[in-house]
């Protein structure tokens, strides 16, 4: 019997012992036969380690490998890029400790689609599964309506957050081969920003992408994870727009075939998001003074300044109304 590809997961965890099993035990539950698993450990004060470690005999019976790493917490974007230097599998994936795959067969569907698909093909994704973190019942679906054959639109998706994109990365597989000629299997530290981008980003410019009509991972709602805690309060944004500028640019001029022209126009329309994005929340905390800084900054990116300020106006106006409608 021909023996089956090898599927590397690489798993960020920071201080996971209360979740992480269930993600083990999903992949020793796996059907697909050859399986190398990568835990980085991020300076994990609870029994995170100890916990991984009592895994590994597990993993070795069942015909796995699972590796421990461990480094200091700089967050898993740097997870990631520790744990590349040690995978050797022709696909990857990158589940965080406290999300799951929700079948057995799930990792065994995800190659099999690969197999299916011509070459060109760099990503497969799949519907996720969003579960609440309390009451540990399905919340909702992603991409349940999405077509499956990539339309197009997936590079901007990802750069843009539209389109319903999310960034749960178990619910990604991507070809060790593609990602090795794009990136050199080599990405930076973004420790609020994740990783995900800077993978797919260059795939989906230079490639085609397939998603899988099926939830076959579950992803856990968390409101203390990066990015459902303070990475969505306005100061932190403040002190984030700084490095936004750098952080895609990186990304952008790691596509050596992308135009130059092209990049510039991507990065001002990102940079014009963010902007109005840090905009209507200065809007929203009665932030004048940062309110103003950051209209004048939209226009550097060739926004609109007076279109945006219209709209904040109506944004206020919608703040007044719901505060004077509160039923007595």
């Amino acid at each position: 019997m021909e023996k089956k590809a090898l599927v590397s997961l690489i798993t960020p965890c920071h201080n996971s012992a209360a979740f992480i099993h269930r993600l083990f035990d999903s992949v020793l539950n796996q059907t697909y036969p050859n399986i190398e698993m990568i835990a980085v450990d991020n300076d994990s004060k609870d029994n995170t380690a100890k916990i991984i470690k009592n895994y590994i005999p597990l993993f070795n019976k069942k015909g796995y490998r699972l590796i421990y790493l461990h480094e200091e917490d700089l967050g898993p974007s740097a997870a990631i890029q520790n744990g590349l230097k040690h995978i050797n599998g022709e696909y990857l994936l990158m589940p965080d400790s406290d999300d799951w795959y929700s079948m057995p067969t799930s990792i065994e569907k995800f190659v099999t689609k690969f197999e299916e698909l011509p070459d060109v093909y760099a990503i497969l994704r799949s519907q996720i599964q969003f579960i609440d973190e309390k009451s540990m019942l399905p919340i909702k679906i992603a991409y349940k309506d999405f077509p499956t054959d990539d339309p197009g639109t997936l590079f901007e998706d990802c750069l843009f957050a539209k389109n319903g994109y999310n960034f749960a990365p178990i619910g990604y597989m991507v070809k060790v081969s593609k990602l090795r000629e794009q990136t050199g299997l080599q990405i930076f530290n973004a420790y609020n920003m994740g990783q995900q981008r800077q993978i797919c980003l260059p795939l989906y410019y230079n490639y085609k992408a397939w998603t899988i009509p099926e939830p076959l991972v579950n992803y856990l709602v968390r409101s203390n994870s990066i990015s459902h805690g303070s990475y969505n309060k306005y100061e932190t944004q403040k002190e984030l727009h700084e490095k936004i500028y750098s952080y895609i640019s990186t990304i952008l001029n790691s596509i050596t075939n992308m135009p130059i022209k092209e990049k510039e126009m991507y990065l001002d329309k990102y940079m014009r998001q963010s902007i109005k994005r840090i905009a209507y929340q200065a809007c929203n905390n009665n932030d004048k003074k940062g309110l103003r800084a950051f209209v004048n900054e939209y226009k550097t990116y060739g926004g609109n300044r007076f279109l945006l300020i219209i709209l904040l106006k109506i944004q206020q106006l919608k703040a007044l109304r719901k505060k004077v409608s509160v039923p007595k």
